[in-house]
């Protein structure tokens, strides 16, 4: 290949979330002289991400955030302009059912693989977005070549079992940069003396934005039920902080909870805990279920989560039952246990980037022999 493959990602905006850290895993190790990726985002404002992705000679396209009924027709219009003018080969778009729109206007712009990627089970949109979302899915066919999903249950919630049980769907895992999240003893004590915790506490964690999906408030209520030696270190921000800081001390918590907001020494940090907590409403196929896995972590997550991210025994899944998760918290005797190659690889960057890169290609060269 003389040019590389251009790809254009669609996403909302280029924040720590886990659609985003999964393209800058692949961003990262991906080979730009064969596919190069850039992103269109939605709006004014400048995700985290931002920086590093122009450190990657990457562009970053920005159309306008639909915020009215009027910016609908605008936002098309600027999709068609951006895309005929660059003449991307891949659109990938990571978007729910506004996605049906993107890759219209990839197609009448000439792009010839076009491609929606499911990651999630639920939508959780204002009552007024759902319905145009309805209308757009009624009235807009799919204009996509391929489909992807980060899980079965993603696929099926977005495109239906038709097209999911299709040769058009491809079960794409949310991969991670193994190495980086292996379990390191020295960092451990390194960051368990930075937060002041002794030898005997249970540290409970888990990162995500806190959204009403990731149900922090579950945790509090759940380590309100636990021994004081228990703590629990929340990695992430979001709207709702400032109401679960309030319920923290409601519960008289103050003392066992961190709040740590946004931070960029993730791998460092599982190090610390001792037990991975992920009690989400649903996921699509949480990425940091598996990094907590690398780490060698006792996972718990709620039965709502696909099954497509247990790698071992290590994980439970359990009811969304305070009662029943701390019943298992103080029944159980866990342990860190390192998960094998065999089960890690498939779930790799360094594996998935390349396996990427040759789905573009043999979904591009599928279509010149058409």
């Amino acid at each position: 290949m003389d040019t590389p493959l251009r790809v254009l990602h669609v996403v909302v905006v280029m924040d720590r979330g886990g659609i985003e850290t999964l393209l800058m895993n692949l961003l990262r190790h991906t080979d730009r002289k064969r596919v190069a990726m850039d992103f269109l985002v939605h709006g004014p404002k400048h995700g985290e991400y931002e920086p590093e992705i122009h450190a990657l000679g990457a562009t970053i396209h920005r159309v306008r955030a639909v915020r009215k009924p009027w910016d609908l027709l605008l936002w098309q219009r600027e999709l068609y302009d951006l895309l005929t003018r660059e003449k991307y080969d891949v659109v990938h778009c990571h978007l729910e059912q506004e996605a049906r729109l993107v890759l219209k206007q990839a197609k009448c712009a000439g792009v010839p693989v076009r491609i929606v990627h499911a990651h999630n089970t639920h939508s959780q949109r204002p009552i007024l977005k759902k319905l145009v979302c309805k209308a757009i899915e009624l009235t807009t066919p799919w204009c996509a070549t391929a489909f992807f999903g980060c899980s079965h249950m993603a696929g099926e919630w977005l495109f239906g079992k038709k097209i999911t049980a299709s040769e058009k769907f491809i079960f794409f895992r949310n991969a991670i940069d193994t190495q980086k999240f292996a379990f390191n003893s020295t960092l451990r004590q390194v960051m368990r003396q930075h937060f002041h915790w002794e030898d005997s506490q249970i540290v409970l964690g888990t990162v995500g934005r806190m959204f009403l999906q990731k149900n922090h408030g579950f945790m509090l209520d759940l380590l309100a039920q636990l021994p004081e030696k228990y703590r629990l270190l929340l990695i992430g921000d979001g709207p709702l902080r400032a109401e679960l800081e309030a319920r923290v001390n409601e519960l008289g918590l103050a003392s066992r909870v961190v709040f740590t907001g946004v931070r960029q020494d993730i791998p460092t940090l599982y190090n610390a805990f001792d037990v991975f907590l992920l009690p989400s409403l649903h996921e699509g196929l949480p990425v940091v279920g598996v990094e907590a896995q690398a780490n060698g972590l006792p996972c718990l997550l709620a039965d709502t989560i696909t099954p497509e991210v247990q790698l071992s025994e290590n994980l439970q899944y359990l009811p969304l039952d305070v009662d029943a998760w701390a019943k298992t918290l103080l029944s159980e005797n866990f342990e860190r246990k390192n998960l094998t190659h065999e089960l890690l690889s498939p779930w790799d960057v360094y594996t998935n980037a390349r396996t990427l890169e040759e789905i573009y290609t043999n979904l591009l060269n599928n279509l010149k022999q058409m």
